[in-house]
């Protein structure tokens, strides 16, 4: 049997039950209920899932629909340009003697108008990048709709994991300078120093099968980095 994947998600009197495995579709179930009596269903839902899976793996492919033509529009005519005094005879003597009054006006404006206090810009609002922010599945979505919402969740909880930046190491005193690269790795309850992760986990005596393979001390989980702590060599 292929590897399967079981998710999870408790909401206010209902569970959202969703299961993968590989080369199939997800299958997603809403169960009413507490995560207690939605945990008595999983067989049964499991059953359900590769009975599905054996009649029909994926769902069937989506056709969008054609594009509307766009209606052809006319363009509006184009409003006759006012005549200026110059091809109006009897405006024309009208317009020369009127420069100089303006001017004047335009002093005493100038000479009793006070210059505008430069406006205040407000600090934009602080708050949390809309990258962070979590999307949960829409609960009046279809089946296919919220097997794709908890995919795409579990792909931006990896990328997020991936992408965190490694906590940095408390700085060294001036006496013993810090190499870059060279690390000591300690246990919670002080047993250490080990030269890699790998011996830290060994004597941990964590799974080699279950636990990870690689001696990268970021890419750790949370609760490995608390019971395996990183300091620089002395």
């Amino acid at each position: 049997m292929a590897n399967r994947k079981l998710v999870m998600e408790e909401h206010d009197g209902s569970v959202l039950v969703g299961v993968m495995q590989e080369g199939c579709d997800p299958v997603v179930k809403t169960i009413e209920g507490s995560l207690n009596d939605a945990l008595n269903q999983v067989p049964q839902f499991l059953t359900e899932a590769q009975e599905k899976w054996a009649v029909q793996p994926k769902y069937p492919a989506h056709t969008p629909p054609a594009p509307t033509p766009k209606p052809v529009t006319t363009p509006a005519a184009t409003p006759a340009q006012p005549q200026t005094a110059e091809k109006l005879p009897l405006l024309a003597g009208a317009e020369q003697a009127a420069p100089a009054e303006e001017k004047v006006d335009e002093a005493k404006v100038e000479a009793t108008e006070a210059p505008a206090a430069p406006a205040q810009i407000e600090p934009e609002a602080e708050g949390p990048p809309a990258a962070l922010v979590h999307a949960t599945p829409r609960e009046d979505a279809s089946e296919e709709d919220k097997a794709k919402d908890i995919t795409a969740m579990q792909e931006d909880v990896s990328q997020r994991i991936t992408e965190a930046p490694a906590p940095q190491p408390s700085a060294p005193t001036p006496s013993t300078p810090a190499k870059p690269g060279e690390w000591n790795y300690y246990l919670q309850d002080g047993r250490g120093p080990f030269e890699s992760v790998q011996a830290a986990m060994d004597e941990l005596g964590l799974d080699k099968a279950a636990r990870p393979q690689h001696n990268r001390w970021d890419r750790l989980s949370t609760e490995l980095k608390e019971k395996i702590q990183r300091r620089p060599k002395s």
